[in-house]
């Protein structure tokens, strides 16, 4: 027998084998056309290398910039991103061509995790008519009106209770206002409070906490997907499954026990508005609204609602106590205006500016939300002169403004003043101020959020005096990163204003 074919074929396969694997190797090392800059790149990591070893992806982040410019991009894993940087960028991105930039990536985060649902998780007609329907409906049962601010102002007075029996003593923030902000959320949905030590809502508030913490490790799941399958749980996917299936559970017992007291005659909360809108739609064969829907609109209230905005409220108590001027000046701006008698107003603000720039300074400097969340295009999109392809994740740096040194100088530092223009308010400075991002799919309750920081820090300064611990010093400002910059957990001590 000739075995000299069975040898040229051989030789043959190796090498159409060797050179698709050298074409598939060269073309992974290779940015398409018109992408912009970025780090070289290695077969099968992508640019994994460039981001791992740092103290976190912001610090990543930001030295990428320094090397690429404020646009550059990266593969990580199997998938493309650009991260844009600077507040003209972002407003060319997300105001001026927003509607191409509007989309969610089909990544671990948004497909197996948020499930492309709710508000935060959705793209098309069911992001623009959940969005639409959730602003007016807001709008509808008080945001930015009295009857909002009474309920904000009835929790923080529990929590200004809850504080003074702690006698001057040392205690822990955290749970305490985690409590306020998540009873406002389920005040607005659910019509419904909950005592702060309600086991099940202490529970539900560990959860949201967890998930933003944990959510860190979805980048990596968003990568390389493959790697949800490996044995165990290294990198946290089945727990953050898990925590998505307990908290849309415990929303759909609210919502099966809202229904039982649901009048469409008298609707009193978000649900019974959603609720009602369902029925009106039911026969609607493209409807966009469904039971599925409100569950997770309502998981987004609680996620983006509580844990956020009672991060920045401990940071600000945190700057406060390292910068004891700083509360003694806005005690006596308190007095001048509202006194000791009564809770402030938001129509107070006005007349409290060097308050109002606490609140915005704290916003800022804690940068609670560094990167917008991810978007992504359908089709391929000229921006800047560069080329981006479809499907391209889009990671808007948020921080690339908030710590621009160019606006504000010595960004690490707290400094209230550089939003005063005078005795007012800076309008120029707050204009910059994005921690809510920009654009259509900026954080749909940012006027919430402003509203519940500045009444809950001004009662709580026109209160109390916040103190460390001891006589050891301040806390450390030490910043934890998950999906969300927070505080390390400190102690402090809260003192009876005379």
């Amino acid at each position: 027998m000739d075995f000299s074919l069975f040898t040229d074929a051989s030789s043959i396969l190796f090498l159409v084998l060797f050179g698709l694997i050298t074409y598939t190797l060269i073309t992974q090392c290779r940015r398409p056309s018109g992408m912009p800059p970025g780090p070289r790149l290695w077969p099968v990591v992508g640019n994994m290398l460039s981001i791992t070893g740092k103290q976190n992806l912001i610090e990543a982040f930001r030295e990428l910039r320094q090397q690429y410019g404020d646009i550059y991009s990266l593969k990580l894993g199997s998938s493309w991103i650009v991260v844009i940087n600077g507040y003209d960028n972002l407003k060319d991105a997300l105001v001026k061509q927003g509607d191409m930039f509007s989309d969610r990536p089909d990544n671990f985060f948004f497909t197996r995790l948020l499930q492309h649902q709710g508000i935060i998780g959705s793209s098309g007609l069911l992001w623009k008519e959940s969005r639409s329907f959730t602003q007016k409906t807001l709008k509808d049962f008080g945001l930015g009106k009295r009857s909002l601010q009474d309920k904000i102002l009835e929790e923080v007075t529990i929590l200004l209770k809850t504080i003074e029996n702690t006698k001057g003593g040392i205690f822990t923030l955290k749970p305490l206002i985690q409590g306020v902000f998540s009873n406002i959320v389920t005040s607005i949905v659910f019509n419904r409070r909950f005592d702060y030590d309600d086991p099940q809502m202490m529970k539900i508030r560990d959860m949201l906490h967890e998930h933003l913490t944990d959510s860190e490790f979805s980048g990596i799941l968003d990568a390389i997907p493959l790697l949800e399958s490996f044995p165990g749980d290294l990198f946290h996917a089945k727990r953050l499954v898990d925590v998505e299936r307990k908290l849309d559970a415990f929303v759909q017992k609210c919502l099966d026990e809202h229904k039982q007291t649901f009048d469409e005659n008298n609707l009193v909360d978000y649900a019974d508005a959603y609720l009602f809108e369902m029925k009106k739609r039911q026969h609607e064969k493209d409807s966009v609204y469904s039971e599925r829907q409100l569950i997770r609109i309502c998981r987004d209230f609680l996620l983006a609602g509580t844990d956020t905005t009672a991060t920045n409220t401990r940071w600000a108590i945190l700057h406060l106590i390292c910068k004891p001027e700083i509360q003694e000046r806005m005690f006596l701006e308190i007095q001048d205006v509202i006194g000791l008698e009564r809770p402030p107003d938001m129509n107070d603000r006005l007349n409290m500016p060097y308050c109002d720039a606490v609140c915005n300074e704290t916003m800022r400097v804690s940068n609670v939300g560094p990167l917008s969340a991810p978007r992504s295009s359908r089709v391929d999109v000229k921006f800047q002169g560069y080329k981006i392809p479809a499907e391209t994740v889009i990671y808007p740096s948020l921080d690339s403004v908030l710590f621009d040194e160019n606006i504000y100088p010595d960004p690490e530092d707290f400094i209230p003043d550089r939003f005063l223009e005078g005795s007012k308010i800076s309008t120029s400075m707050t204009k910059l101020n994005v921690p809510f991002s920009l654009g259509k799919r900026s954080c749909p309750g940012e006027v919430l959020a402003r509203q519940e920081l500045f009444l809950t820090i001004v009662s709580l300064v026109r209160k109390f005096k916040f103190l460390p611990p001891d006589g050891s010093g301040p806390p450390a400002k030490k910043r934890m990163f998950g999906v969300i910059f927070f505080p390390a957990e400190y102690k402090l001590r809260a003192i009876l204003r005379n």
